[in-house]
């Protein structure tokens, strides 16, 4: 485990770049979960759950000889089943390649259904349901929850005299709700999906490497989740020009990163070697990252990088058992390893303590609310 004085000085060395050169924010999949939208296992189950039930509708002809009572007893006991962990053990790129390959082109219809569901589900307005949360039926869906960590996010994008700043986003979450809280706090960004559209100037540039699903496109549709196969082609065929470079599964992933010319990876190179990068909502354990990671350190040593992460187990007291010694030692084989590939990692103990480092980069006092 790292010392204090360790962490303080990641902290100041993060605060420093920030100031004098600038951060490049990488958001991932725990940034969009603060609010409550799916994590990547959560939304793994969802589809699951879709793909399993129209194969039980389209593949078991005998369920036809069944009354619709029995029917919807079976599709509930395979909803049940995948809910309580059942494909728990399957590789998740496994299960995310069967998917794409049953769900076909209505793919980013179906994953936007499955990470908007909380918010498609609200008659609130989208500022209210972010920030008071969404009105929901009992025992439906988990409300959206107020997201101090995208308070923290927004307040470090924020524009601050004598201060180079936030420099570039880049997102590789499918949803755009980070960047429409930016907007509502009157922070000017362009959500990019390809290097065709210019950077405006005195614009936060916020790129979507792995494609987006805009929110209120989505919204707008308006569409009857009991659409059949064609309907939702159509509504999709609506919102495909503004999803970009769609990657989902595993063989969409080797594609992405065995072309070095690829935009996703040009982009991710030419912002890890333009100024350091603050890495928040990830675990950075993907090894496509770790190696764009690893490969612009060694042509930009100086560059250092900064990754929050929350350890497995929380540190208690200053007693130091066998077991926590243990832990110490993993601890710091991780860090190490990070700081191989020139990322220094800020620990926390819990991951609502990531917001506050945050407000502890952009020295600003966060106040309550």
């Amino acid at each position: 485990m790292e010392s204090d004085a360790v962490q303080e000085a990641n902290l100041a060395s993060a605060r420093e770049a920030y100031v004098r050169r600038g951060l490049v924010l990488y958001l991932g999949a725990g940034v969009s979960s603060s609010i409550g939208l799916p994590t990547w296992w959560s939304l793994i189950q969802s589809l699951t759950i879709t793909m399993m039930t129209e194969q039980v509708d389209s593949s078991l002809a005998e369920l036809r000889k069944l009354t619709p009572e029995r029917i919807a007893q079976t599709k509930l006991r395979i909803q049940e089943e995948v809910q309580d962990g059942a494909g728990a053990d399957r590789s998740i790129l496994i299960l995310a390649r069967s998917i794409k390959n049953h769900f076909g082109a209505r793919l980013p219809f179906e994953v936007a259904q499955a990470v908007y569901r909380p918010l498609l589900r609200s008659g609130d307005s989208f500022l209210h349901v972010l920030t008071h949360g969404a009105r929901q039926e009992i025992g439906t869906y988990a409300p959206i929850r107020q997201s101090q960590l995208f308070k923290a996010i927004v307040s470090l994008a924020r524009a601050q005299r004598d201060v180079s700043g936030v420099q570039a986003v880049v997102n590789l979450n499918y949803d755009d709700l980070i960047e429409e809280w930016m907007r509502e706090a009157g922070i000017r960004c362009d959500t990019l999906l390809s290097g065709q559209r210019p950077v405006r100037d005195a614009s936060l540039p916020c790129y979507h490497v792995h494609g987006v699903l805009p929110f209120h496109k989505i919204h707008d549709l308006k569409v009857d989740e009991n659409l059949d196969a064609g309907g939702r082609a159509a509504a999709l065929a609506r919102i495909r020009p503004f999803i970009g470079n769609f990657v989902f599964s595993e063989d969409e992933y080797h594609t992405e990163y065995s072309d070095p010319y690829r935009w996703s990876n040009m982009t991710m190179i030419n912002q890890l070697g333009r100024c350091s990068g603050l890495f928040v909502g990830l675990s950075l354990q993907d090894p496509n990252l770790r190696r764009l990671i690893d490969v612009t350190h060694r042509q930009y040593p100086d560059i250092t990088n900064y990754a929050i992460l929350t350890r497995k187990t929380p540190r208690k007291g200053t007693s130091r058992s066998r077991q926590s010694t243990l832990q110490d030692l993993f601890e710091k084989v991780e860090t190490d390893s990070f700081r191989d590939i020139g990322v220094r990692v800020i620990w926390t103990d819990n991951y609502d303590e990531v917001p506050d480092r945050i407000f502890e980069i952009c020295e600003i006092d966060p106040k309550p609310g």
